[in-house]
């Protein structure tokens, strides 16, 4: 797997995935905290799969979060977890990451590397309870890294194979503080 690092080849993978995630969504405006603060953004509930998006463009990176109560019902949401994407170039202290396979397939990837503001959350724990399979990660200046390859970003499955990495997460950050 290669990451792609332009920005013109990220942003479309971006447009790919956030529109296949977007589509057969239903958009509410709802608060969104997270450490340090919170805001009103749009969020897409897929009442199929049952969990919501935010995907948003940051200073650096492209912002995705993903959360688990449903709009509809609740006006203030909670992040489990983020996919963000640079806008271009290689950084690795983004978690998330498109990538591209031998078979020119742009998929979606992640690091491992979880936030919850508690002990015992983070990357350790992701990589000794994840039951997804790792790859391995080839970058353009040479470093091998293993990610988690969650799925093709305009593929008919993301919004599921988004979800249960979603529900992994969550599972995760609960174990680790119990």
């Amino acid at each position: 797997m290669r990451p792609l690092t332009s920005r013109n080849p990220i942003r479309q993978a971006f447009d790919a995935f956030s529109e296949r995630l977007r589509r057969d969504a239903q958009e509410f405006r709802r608060e969104v905290g997270y450490q340090g603060g919170g805001g009103s953004y749009p969020v897409y509930w897929r009442p199929e799969e049952r969990f919501w998006s935010l995907l948003e463009l940051a200073d650096n990176r492209y912002w995705c979060c993903f959360g688990l109560e449903n709009p509809n019902s609740q006006n203030s949401l909670t992040i489990v977890c983020e996919i963000n994407p640079p806008l271009e170039g290689i950084n690795r202290r983004c978690a998330g990451f498109f990538v591209e396979g031998d078979d020119g397939c742009t998929n979606v990837a992640h690091s491992g590397k979880i936030g919850g503001g508690k002990p015992g959350i983070g990357k350790q724990a992701f990589e000794r309870s994840y039951s997804g399979t790792w790859q391995t990660v080839r970058w353009p200046d040479g470093v091998r890294t293993r990610a988690v390859v969650i799925g093709a970003v305009d593929g008919e499955n993301l919004p599921a194979e988004i979800r249960d990495f979603i529900l992994q997460v969550q599972q995760i950050k609960q174990k680790a503080v119990v």
